[in-house]
């Protein structure tokens, strides 16, 4: 297909010079690709090309006597966008000031300890310099290193490492060639070693330059990308179907219709949707039906079955888990809401948390297993996630993007999850109970990308309990959360667990936060331990 030009409108600006390459489904049509892109507006406000290269197909099916082509694409984008400096880059440019400000200020250390004058010092060492005598070529090459990686990754915000690279050697051999001409004399070694001091520091800080750009700045933008483009590539999912389906599902979602676009499949009444039986709650806004899946699934019979199997799994894990004694204090969280742990054989430390949430079942149901696109705006441990495929009618594929973890230490991750749930009423009181079990899978809509680490989910679940109404007659719910997660990587166990402790109590506070009006509510007793 041919190069794709459009203009941006203002969000989406995050994207480089780089070639991206992620897979997105679309249809084989390059003037709809083109339009869609065009609204759905992730490039840049100058002109710049999109290059869709055909890799292979997954189908092609008819509807409405047209066919429509599944297929997977290669996307590359290259464009040259402005934007604000993030974070990490910002510190970068600081670290670069602090490696100037530091060299200069060990210098004049070290003319003053030399018993020198201000301007003996700048007569003896600049105006008569001397490879040999004087150490101001260590000023001189850190301003060198300071303005050439402030106008490479500053100013002109660039995306190789090949400037800090160039810093980087010749500040190297400048200081292996400085240490053998250096005549370091008598009184240099009965005196504070600042000048042996100055020269270390010079050879490390460039040094620490080059890991941060390279293994902190650059990996973390690069994810950061990628999270735009799969979130507007996302966007041409609607064509397969045409808008105004795809429209018609968004409104039932977000809007809590009272009858949500629903397409029921054909079975016996045992087998029916138990998202048919939610509730709409006059006191909010609720989505009552898990929608159909937008395109067919790309998956045979079998992979099918597997998935159905791991997800109905996942639950009887999550109720046996939940059933057992033994669970113990992890970590105090403000409003009672602690986090506790347990040991299984199979799959390691579970975690748990629980809280109590002024929101109706239904409510909460929504917002943890129906409206997936919308996590991201609430918990602020996602930063994005996607429904990629429904299996049936309580079972989906969602794909999940997180933050990072620990203060940076545990930089984000991206999961795909099968996720199954059940719904149970309670014969003495009829209160709902909605169990949501999740599982790590494989799905070939979302292969594992290079620049990611795939962390692979074990039982996760959410449950929601109705409660009796508080004093003020809010409807309220226990919420409860287990999470079981392997973060791959050289890790220590004492970061995984506080980064998973974390993510635990900024969902309880995020839907606390939500639900509200305080901020905050108590949960219940601990649970029992041995």
């Amino acid at each position: 297909m041919g190069n794709l030009r459009r203009e941006k409108s203002g969000e989406n600006s995050a994207l480089r010079s780089e070639d991206l390459r992620i897979l997105v489904s679309c249809v084989g049509s390059d003037t709809l690709i083109r339009n869609q892109l065009t609204n759905s507006g992730f490039c840049c406000s100058k002109l710049s090309d999109f290059t869709f290269d055909l890799s292979c197909f997954f189908g092609c099916w008819i509807e409405n006597g047209n066919i429509l082509i599944n297929c997977t694409m290669a996307c590359s984008c290259k464009c040259n966008c402005e934007q604000t400096m993030s974070p990490v880059r910002r510190t970068f440019c600081l670290l670069t000031l602090f490696d100037l400000v530091l060299t200069f200020l060990l210098w004049i250390l070290y003319t003053q300890i030399k018993g020198q004058s201000p301007y003996e010092a700048f007569d003896t060492e600049v105006a008569h310099y001397g490879i040999h005598s004087s150490l101001f070529d260590l000023v001189m090459l850190a301003a060198f290193r300071f303005t050439s990686l402030i106008l490479a990754y500053g100013l002109f915000a660039l995306h190789n490492p090949w400037v800090v690279a160039v810093t980087t050697t010749i500040s190297s051999g400048f200081l292996i060639a400085k240490v053998f001409l250096f005549a370091f004399t008598k009184e240099d070694r009965d005196s504070p070693i600042l000048d042996y001091l100055l020269l270390v520091s010079s050879f490390v800080l460039p040094w620490a330059e080059t890991w941060f750009l390279d293994f902190k700045v650059l990996p973390r933008e690069l994810k950061e990308r990628l999270i735009d483009l799969r979130r507007a590539a996302s966007e041409i999912s609607p064509l397969l179907y045409g808008r105004s389906r795809y429209e018609a599902w968004e409104q039932a979602g977000q809007s809590g219709m009272s009858s949500a676009f629903y397409s029921p499949m054909g079975g016996s009444p045992e087998n029916r949707s138990l998202a048919g039986d939610v509730q709409v709650l006059p006191r909010k806004q609720t989505v009552v039906d898990v929608p159909a899946p937008i395109v067919p699934s790309p998956l045979t019979t079998d992979q099918k079955k597997l998935l159905l199997e791991r997800g109905q799994s996942s639950l009887l894990v999550i109720n046996g888990l939940l059933a057992r004694s033994g669970w113990k204090l992890e970590k105090q969280g403000k409003n009672d809401s602690h986090v506790y742990s347990i040991h299984d054989k199979r799959f390691g430390k579970v975690f748990k948390i629980q809280g109590i949430i002024h929101a109706s079942t239904a409510d909460l149901f929504a917002d943890i297993y129906l409206r997936v696109k919308d996590l991201p705006k609430w918990n602020s441990s996602v930063a994005h996630s996607e429904r990629v495929d429904v299996l049936d009618d309580h079972t989906d594929i969602c794909y999940v993007c997180v933050n990072d973890q620990a203060g940076g230490m545990v930089s984000g991750r991206d999961f795909l999850d099968v996720r199954c749930y059940e719904k149970t009423v309670s014969e003495s009181e009829g209160t709902i109970k909605y169990v949501i079990a999740s599982m790590g899978c494989e799905h070939v809509r979302k292969p594992v990308l290079s620049e990611f680490v795939r962390g692979v989910n074990g039982p996760n679940a959410w449950i929601i309990e109705a409660m009796p109404p508080g004093p003020d007659g809010e409807e309220r719910s226990l919420f409860t959360s287990v999470l079981n997660t392997d973060l791959k990587g050289w890790i220590p166990q004492s970061i995984v667990d506080q980064a998973l402790s974390t993510v635990l109590f900024d969902l309880i506070k995020s839907l606390q936060k939500k639900y509200s009006p305080q901020g905050g509510a108590t949960a219940p007793g601990a649970p029992s331990s041995s």
